[in-house]
């Protein structure tokens, strides 16, 4: 969901939306989020999270009798170039479901692959559909059913946050009441009050959380997140990647991430994608995937791997903890920075 800031119709607010425009208070500490995916019990607006005892073992997500028709998403052959320079080789995932972490080093394709997923970024060549309902859906079909936030929601001097999303809410046209459909979106994420700030007044992580609710409020089948949790502090982390999982839990949406961080990937994300020179370096879920021999040849990093509730963890090691052949292959700290880089 690209963010169009035109005329908003001049909306009017719901009651129950505190007016805070000009307000310098911009910080809300809400309290940790719970993860109990089987069975959500996270109210957005006070959340609690125990990071000791997490609840979710990543895995190919099933489907009961009393949960919603998952969405299936198919990429085949995707291949995408800016100018002449192809920077996405021949992508291709199948059967995508769940939550799927896109995880890859810098210039590796990531954004590249969600941007023209999106329609963002126009593809060179390859295919993109999605099972919705049991409808296939590819083309502009399948885009009225997309969702998408960017890395950074661009600032308007002339829209509120609140009228920002509202016109996502209006145009998308499967909301009866955007404005009401809005302020629950608003209260969902927590950010009541930045509702009537601008645009311009937020900081990185608000306008992020502004993304989201434009891309949460058209309730879309398939939502591309790209690097949605860059400029969040790590408690809205954590809270705004379990609303994405209950999403996911309520609607059936399949979501698709690009995110740098590992250890997050692998604690939500139901299967991981590695890019690496813009093909696919591995995929299946964090325990097959997130292993020593994939940090050291995609990221050029020696770890130890720690389980933890069934989860895999990384621990990067420091120079003095490498075994000493490593040490004589590499040579001084400075060198191995050098030779990570090349």
């Amino acid at each position: 969901m690209t963010s169009e800031h035109k005329n908003s119709g001049a909306s009017k607010e719901p009651k129950n939306m505190p007016n805070t425009r000009g307000t310098k208070n911009d910080s809300r500490t809400p309290s940790s989020p719970t993860r109990t995916l089987s069975s959500p019990t996270h109210t957005p607006s006070s959340p609690t999270h125990t990071p000791s005892s997490p609840t979710h073992t990543p895995s190919s997500p099933t489907h009961t009798p009393s949960s919603p028709t998952p969405t299936t998403l198919n990429i085949t052959q995707l291949h995408v170039a800016y100018g002449k320079h192809e920077v996405v080789h021949g992508v291709s995932l199948e059967n995508l479901r769940g939550v799927v972490g896109l995880l890859g080093p810098n210039a590796s394709g990531k954004s590249t692959t969600i941007k023209a997923i999106a329609g963002v970024h126009k593809a060179r060549g390859g295919l993109v559909n999605a099972l919705v309902d049991g409808v296939e859906l590819s083309g502009k079909a399948l885009q009225r059913r997309l969702g998408y936030v960017p890395q950074d929601l661009p600032t308007s001097a002339s829209l509120t946050a609140f009228e920002t999303v509202l016109i996502s809410a209006r145009r998308s046209n499967v909301q009866a009441d955007p404005a009401r459909a809005t302020a629950e979106v608003f209260t969902e994420l927590n950010i009541e009050d930045i509702a009537q700030r601008y645009l311009g007044e937020l900081s990185g992580g608000q306008r992020q959380l502004v993304a989201a609710a434009q891309m949460l409020v058209t309730q879309p089948a398939v939502m591309l997140l790209d690097e949605p949790t860059s400029a969040l502090d790590l408690h809205h982390q954590l809270f705004l990647l379990e609303i994405v999982r209950q999403r996911v839990a309520k609607t059936g949406a399949v979501t698709l991430i690009a995110i740098h961080d590992i250890n997050m990937a692998a604690r939500y994300c139901d299967n991981l994608v590695i890019l690496r020179e813009g093909k696919v370096h591995s995929q299946g879920t964090p325990n097959d995937v997130v292993t020593v021999s994939m940090v050291s040849e995609v990221y050029n990093v020696d770890v130890e791997i720690v389980k933890h509730h069934g989860v895999p963890l990384i621990n990067p090691l420091r120079w003095e903890q490498l075994p000493a052949h490593k040490c004589d292959e590499l040579g001084t700290p400075a060198e191995s920075f050098v030779q990570a880089k090349e």
